[in-house]
């Protein structure tokens, strides 16, 4: 019985790719599959094309953001050089300076959050109006304090405000080229 239901099959199978409807299920089965391949292969190649052009474009990005910043702080290191020369050499305006940084954030620099001054024991001078006076004031303040150059934080989220910042400062030096504070700018 099990030869019969074989040749059976075998024949039902033969006079199925002989029929029309046979044929035309091979021929579209054909055409159908190698279309499908390469639709598939046409796909996978747009993507990393897509894929390679985003990548491309973030890192331009990258580096005009980059360039931006490296721009941002030298030109803070400038400003601050000229601040600290400025506030070293006068001692008896420090209480009014407060106005002073008010006006430069305002007027030319809104892009910093605040300018500070302090000795080197942790006292505020002067802050920018506005700004909550606190002594736990920057995470690089150990490290201005002891250097002779221009000193840039990490990224940190400031504790006056919480807005993301990093904070960039230079020591202050009085007449007789000694530090005696640092002057700051987030």
């Amino acid at each position: 019985m099990g030869g019969v239901l074989a040749w059976e099959e075998r024949g039902s199978m033969k006079n199925f790719l002989t029929s029309l409807r046979g044929r035309f299920i091979l021929l579209l089965l054909l055409i159908v599959v190698p279309l499908s391949a390469i639709m598939y292969r046409s796909g996978l190649e747009e993507r990393n094309q897509s894929a390679a052009v985003v990548q491309s474009e973030a890192l331009r990005l990258a580096r005009i953001a980059a360039q931006n910043q490296e721009f941002l702080i030298e030109q803070t290191r400038g400003f601050l050089l000229a601040l600290s020369h400025t506030v070293g050499s006068d001692q008896g305006t420090l209480a009014e300076c407060g106005g002073v940084f008010d006006h430069l954030s305002t007027a030319h620099f809104p892009y910093y959050t605040g300018f500070y001054l302090a000795d080197l024991n942790r006292n505020l001078l002067c802050v920018s109006p506005g700004e909550t006076p606190r002594i736990d004031i920057c995470p690089h303040y150990a490290e201005l304090i002891i250097s002779t150059d221009f000193v840039i934080s990490d990224y940190h989220l400031c504790k006056n405000t919480g807005e993301g910042v990093i904070s960039i400062g230079y020591p202050v030096f009085d007449t007789n080229n000694q530090v005696i504070g640092v002057v700051n700018a987030g």
